[in-house]
């Protein structure tokens, strides 16, 4: 199973450092991708919950690109 998405908040390596290390957490993730020029974040596994992966990102600041709106936008701040 492959997650793709795009965040917000992705300013430099040490913060997709953070994510890498975070998302590598999750049960049955086996690799992740991150490109923080783009906000991508990629997630492979087995039985991945997308929902999981998307509530860890949303924690540390990284919200879905879009997720968020009016004064909970300006609350998500990345926290690496």
């Amino acid at each position: 199973m492959s997650i793709q998405l795009t965040v917000e908040n992705i300013r430099c390596g040490s913060c997709a450092t953070s994510i890498d290390d975070a998302l590598r957490k999750i049960a049955n993730v086996t690799a992740v991708m991150v490109d923080p020029t783009t906000g991508y974040v990629g997630v492979d596994g087995t039985d991945v919950s997308r929902e999981a992966v998307i509530g860890a990102l949303a924690r540390m600041g990284y919200p879905e690109a879009g997720a968020t709106h009016g004064l909970d936008h300006a609350l998500a701040t990345a926290k690496s």
